[in-house]
C-alpha cells in the first residue's frame, strides 16, 4: 500500500525556540482536531481561524514568499499556539512555499509572539530557479484546461496529468522528501502528501474547490473535490499503477461518495477518516470510466481513452465518450494480442495506450503506434512496426514535452519498463489501417426523463418501486438508471427522490 512517512509529522517541522512567560494579549487557537487545511480561496480550511487571523496568514506567507529570514509579527500579539495554527494554514494554503524547513520564534515580554524566523532549505538563487521551473511546469499542465471544459473534465484532466508525469516514492533523495508540489510536478517522484497537495495546487488554479483528508490510520492522505455543489474522494495516489506504467492511469478512485471509498469491493477500502464536507453523492460511483486506465484525452471538444478491459463491451476499442454521463461509442477496433510464452499463450487484457499531441489523438497497437483521424474516422498507422518475433512488445506510450514519442517495449507488463523513443514515418509512408469505425457524428449525450427508472418513457408506481429499491441497494442501477434517478436534481440518490416522485404521481392521479 502507498503511505507516507512524514504527513502526521509534517507540521513539526515548524519547531519552536522559545521560553514562555506567563501573559498573551489575544489568543483564538484551534486544537489539531479543528484545524483542516488548504487555501482561503478554494482549498478547505479553518474558516474562524483564517477569518480571525487573515492578515497575519498574508503576512506570514508573503514573508516567506519574499525570502524573509525574520518576520515581525509583534503586533497581533498572538501566543506560539497560534502561530503554530497560523503557520499551518499558511504550509498547505500555499504549497508554492515547499522551500520551507522549519521555523523558529523569538518572543516579546509575556508569552507573545514578536518575529517569525524561517528557515530555507535552499538558497535565494536557487528557489529562484525552483520557483521558475515549477510555474513552467504549472503553466505546461493548465495549457492542457479548455476555458469550454466543466469542472469534472478540468478536474480528471489535472488527475491525469499529475498521475502520468510522477512516479510514486516514498524513498527521499538528495534532500528531496517526496512530499512537495516541487518533487511531484518538476521531479516526478511523490509519496501521496505530494499528489495531494499538487492536485489542491492545480484544482485552485482553475477555480475547483477541494479539501485534503488524512488519515493516521492508514498514514496516508488523499482530496476531497467539489464538483458542481458535491464533494467527492479522488485519490491520485492509488490511482497511479504500482510499478509506474507508461501512459496508464487508473480511474477508480475518481469522484467517490463516502460509502464508495469505504466499502467497494473493486478498490483498497479507506478508513480512519474525517472531512469538513460530507460526500454524500453517489453520482459517480457506478459509472463506466472507472474502469478505464488510459488518459482522458481531450480532443475536439470530446474525450477520446482505450478500453483494455475484457470484460467491457467496448474491450479493445478507442471510444469517444462523456464521461459524466457514461454515454460512448466506439471510433476503432483493435484485435491485437499480446503474446507470452514463446507464443502458448495471450495476455486477457490489452495494453492500448493514448496520448495527445498537437489536437490529435495517438494510440499504440502490439507493435506500432496509430493516429486517429478525428476529421474523418480513419486510422493512420505513423511509426514503423516492431520486430515481435521474439514476442516483444509496446506496453505503452507517452509523448513527452518536446513532442518526442515514447514507448515502453518488453516482454511482459510485469518487467521492468524499457523506454525507447519512436520516430514518426514521414507522412508519405504512413499507412491507412481498415479498424476505424467513423467519426462518432452520434455522439448525442441521451436525454433522460426524470424518474423514468425502467426506461419505459412514461412515469408510474413502478419506477417509485425501482427507486427506492436503488436507495436501499437492493439493485445496482445502470449508468441510464442513475441519470433518472436523482428526481429531485440535488446530486444525490435517495429517498427524498423517491418521495419526490410518489408526491408528483399522486398529485397527476388526484
Amino acid at each position: 500500500m502507498k503511505k507516507h512517512s512524514i504527513f502526521a509529522n509534517a507540521l513539526s517541522v515548524f519547531t519552536v525556540a522559545a521560553i514562555l512567560s506567563s501573559l498573551c494579549l489575544f489568543s483564538v487557537s484551534a486544537s489539531a482536531e479543528e484545524i483542516s487545511v488548504g487555501s482561503p480561496n478554494y482549498i478547505s480550511y479553518n474558516k474562524d481561524f483564517y477569518n480571525a487571523n487573515t492578515e497575519l496568514c498574508n503576512t506570514l506567507a508573503q514573508g516567506m514568499e519574499n525570502l524573509q529570514n525574520e518576520i515581525d509579527i509583534e503586533k497581533y500579539q498572538l501566543s506560539i499556539n497560534d502561530v503554530k495554527s497560523a503557520m499551518r494554514t499558511v504550509s498547505e494554503t500555499s504549497p508554492e512555499l515547499f522551500y520551507v524547513s522549519k521555523t523558529t520564534y523569538s518572543l516579546a515580554i509575556g508569552t507573545c509572539v514578536a518575529r517569525v524566523m524561517p528557515k530555507y532549505t535552499y538558497t535565494n538563487a536557487q528557489v529562484k530557479t525552483m520557483r521558475e521551473k515549477l510555474d513552467k511546469r504549472t503553466t505546461e499542465i493548465l495549457s492542457k484546461i479548455d476555458p469550454d471544459m466543466t469542472d469534472f473534465q478540468k478536474a480528471v484532466t489535472i488527475h491525469d496529468e499529475i498521475i502520468l508525469n510522477c512516479e510514486y516514492s516514498n524513498v527521499p533523495d538528495s534532500g528531496n522528501l517526496r512530499t512537495s508540489v516541487y518533487d511531484c510536478l518538476v521531479n516526478g517522484y511523490a509519496n501521496c502528501q505530494g499528489y495531494a497537495s499538487s492536485l489542491s495546487y492545480l484544482l485552485e488554479k482553475v477555480g475547483i474547490n477541494s479539501e485534503i483528508v488524512e488519515s493516521t490510520q492508514m498514514n496516508h492522505i488523499w482530496n476531497l473535490v467539489e464538483i458542481d455543489g458535491s464533494y467527492y474522494h479522488v485519490d491520485a495516489t492509488f490511482d497511479d499503477p504500482t510499478p509506474d506504467r507508461l501512459g496508464f492511469v487508473s480511474h477508480k478512485y475518481f469522484l467517490l461518495s463516502d460509502s464508495a471509498i469505504k466499502t467497494s469491493a473493486d478498490i483498497s477500502v479507506h478508513y480512519g477518516f474525517k472531512t469538513s464536507n460530507p460526500c454524500s453523492s453517489t453520482l459517480f460511483d457506478n459509472s463506466y470510466y472507472r474502469t478505464l486506465n488510459t488518459k482522458f484525452n481531450y480532443v475536439n471538444g470530446r474525450f477520446y481513452a482505450a478500453d483494455n478491459n475484457y470484460n467491457s463491451d467496448f474491450s479493445k476499442c478507442i471510444i469517444t465518450f462523456d464521461p459524466e454521463s457514461g454515454y460512448c461509442e466506439p471510433v476503432a477496433t483493435i484485435s491485437d494480442k499480446w503474446y507470452t510464452n514463446a507464443g502458448l499463450n495471450y495476455w486477457q487484457d490489452s495494453f492500448i495506450s493514448t496520448a495527445e499531441y498537437n489536437g490529435k489523438l495517438y494510440f499504440n497497437l502490439n507493435n506500432t503506434i496509430c493516429r486517429y483521424n478525428n476529421e474523418d474516422g480513419t486510422v493512420t498507422r505513423v511509426t514503423d512496426k516492431n520486430n515481435t518475433s521474439d514476442y516483444t512488445y509496446i506496453f505503452g506510450i507517452k509523448v513527452d514535452d518536446n513532442g518526442n514519442f515514447l514507448a515502453d517495449v518488453k516482454k511482459s507488463p510485469m518487467d521492468n519498463a524499457n523506454i525507447v523513443k519512436i520516430a514518426l514515418l514521414p507522412e508519405s509512408k504512413q499507412e491507412k489501417l481498415d479498424i476505424g469505425l467513423g467519426k462518432g457524428d452520434a455522439l448525442v449525450i441521451p436525454k433522460f426523463l426524470l424518474g423514468d427508472i425502467n426506461e419505459d418513457g412514461s412515469l408510474s408506481v413502478l419506477d417509485v418501486t425501482l427507486l427506492q429499491m436503488i436507495c436501499t441497494h437492493s439493485v445496482e442501477p445502470t449508468s441510464n438508471q442513475q441519470l433518472a434517478a436523482d428526481y429531485n436534481n440535488d446530486g444525490k440518490i435517495d429517498v427524498n427522490d423517491a418521495t419526490a416522485l410518489q408526491i408528483y404521481l399522486t398529485s397527476q392521479n388526484s
